[in-house]
């Protein structure tokens, strides 16, 4: 384990790091070259730490160790005038005038990051750097080396949590790396201590990968991380590399929108989304609103095409107004032609078709199906779908030929199904109980008389409450008893093209009343 820390001649180190991502580390040298002479080694003192030359040949550190990088932590006695006792520590050789002696490297449990190191203040981004996964700060900074200040990359040791640094001088970047040619971006990326995304990487066995690379001043070279939880400059969606600029608001938790992303399918169409990491998760989000832009004023994605024909200015331009549009001769999937009226839903984004411009406003209620997955629906469970509850199926059959077991919703309004690992109503029944309790204590400690019944009508009459559902957090208007109208059940949606790089599954925004789209969707 401890010898792949590091790699001989073009090789590859293996390494992990609590849990963060994997690392690799590759640095240059001669495979059969000893930094140590194993001849000056004093193993007498290496005895009273409890270290013998046959446990470290068998363990492998020994090798590690001749080579000049460190072990992985190790159980050390300690046996001094007034201290007796065991540490854990890395260990590594160092010259001792003509011999060789031991240098230990104790285990902290969190590394000190309030005090100044040699000079640097941290500021809270080079905390949260040197806290993250990789360790590294992620910058240059001058650190002072007596009347000096030497540029130099700093990092956090993944193993003992020990604040290392290297100067930016020592640093040989090659100008190929493991296959791929740096570009004048990159390059000054790397010099700058920032991370870099490569792909196309080439292993020893001639196998493509991909990895960002960053300098690592624990490990003085370039280190490859995987599974990584932040994103990096050069990492690209749908074709469209990302900006330094970009990189910094998405690790920050904000919202960019990339322009002209291709599809996999046709590398002609191209198409925009806003991008967000989802805090759950750690992976891209792809919406046609911008999150960040409040309700009843959505920033949306204007699509150029439709159906694979190209729109004119003052089509778009009426779609960013709210009004509907005729698109002729549009093409669908399976390559038949077709032509519709098209309007945008103003808070999602969502293309809505309709054949006659006054379907948009019409309620209507898709038809529960026959079958689903294989399945046959029922006439209880019919009932139940029309009625908006969850009917628990089993052995429906998955497009991978697998059977599975699901609670299961039905959206009459789009003519879908939804699938839930739990019963979504029984959330929704908990969640509204704890809010009657909730208001009854409130108005109990007013001094309000208030009953059960009196409670509930107190909800009705207060205004917006919020219930879970199995997609987020949805708003429920209850003004006077008022609720939200049926949505159309003619009403069809398109994500546009490129939808498949997103999740099969659209969680849309949920929709004001007064804002509520109506139509069909093809």
């Amino acid at each position: 384990m401890a010898q792949d820390q590091r790699a001989a001649t073009g090789g590859e180190a293996r390494t992990g790091g609590g849990n963060g991502p994997t690392t690799q580390t590759a640095t240059s040298g001669d495979s059969t070259t000893y930094r140590f002479k194993e001849e000056t080694i004093d193993w007498n003192q290496l005895k009273t730490m409890g270290l013998s030359r046959d446990y470290l040949e068998k363990s492998g550190q020994l090798d590690t160790m001749l080579r000049g990088y460190q072990t992985d932590p190790q159980r050390v006695m300690l046996d001094l005038p007034g201290v007796k006792g065991y540490i854990s520590a890395r260990l590594s050789f160092r010259m001792d005038g003509d011999r060789t002696a031991l240098n230990l490297e104790g285990v902290q449990q969190t590394p000190d990051l309030t005090k100044a190191y040699l000079g640097h203040v941290f500021s809270p981004e080079d905390k949260r750097n040197l806290l993250g996964p990789t360790g590294n700060m992620g910058r240059v900074v001058d650190l002072n080396y007596g009347r000096d200040n030497v540029p130099c990359f700093v990092s956090r040791d993944l193993k003992t949590n020990v604040i290392k640094h290297m100067k930016a001088e020592s640093l040989k970047l090659p100008v190929e790396f493991k296959g791929v040619t740096f570009d004048k971006e990159q390059r000054e990326a790397l010099l700058s201590g920032e991370a870099i995304r490569l792909e196309g990487l080439q292993s020893k066995g001639g196998k493509e990968y991909d990895a960002t690379v960053q300098v690592s001043a624990e490990r003085r070279s370039l280190a490859m991380y995987f599974d990584e939880t932040k994103l990096a400059v050069g990492q690209s969606f749908g074709g469209v590399q990302l900006t330094k600029e970009q990189v910094e608001a998405l690790n920050s938790g904000g919202t960019v929108k990339l322009e002209g992303m291709k599809s996999k399918d046709n590398e002609e169409n191209t198409y925009s989304r806003f991008v967000q990491i989802d805090p759950v998760s750690g992976r891209p989000a792809f919406t046609l609103y911008n999150p960040d832009s409040p309700e009843g004023n959505r920033e949306i994605i204007i699509p150029e095409s439709l159906g694979g024909v190209k729109l004119t200015d003052e089509d778009r331009n009426l779609l960013s107004e709210g009004k509907d549009i005729f698109v002729n001769d549009m093409t669908d999937r399976r390559g038949e032609n077709w032509s519709s009226f098209a309007k945008l839903d103003m808070e999602s984004g969502v293309v809505m078709y309709a054949r006659d411009p006054g379907e948009f406003g019409q309620e209507a209620n898709v038809p529960v199906p026959q079958k689903i997955l294989g399945h046959e629906i029922t006439a209880s469970e019919r009932a139940a779908f029309q009625d908006g509850k969850a009917v628990h199926i089993e052995g429906l059959q998955g497009v991978n030929g697998k059977t599975f077991d699901s609670w299961t919703t039905y959206n009459s309004r789009y003519g879908s199904f939804n699938y839930h690992d739990n019963d979504p109503n029984n959330r929704q029944g908990a969640s509204q109980q704890q809010g009657d309790a909730a208001r009854q204590d409130a108005a109990r400690s007013q001094g309000q008389q208030t009953g059960g019944d009196d409670a509930a009508k107190g909800q009705q009459a207060g205004g917006v409450t919020q219930r879970p559902t199995d997609s987020g957090t949805a708003k429920q208007q209850a003004d006077g008893g008022a609720s939200q109208s049926q949505p159309s059940a003619s009403q069809k949606q398109e994500q546009g093209k490129g939808q498949e790089h997103n999740s099969s599954q659209t969680k849309a925004k949920p929709q004001t009343p007064t804002q509520k789209p109506k139509g069909v969707r093809r």
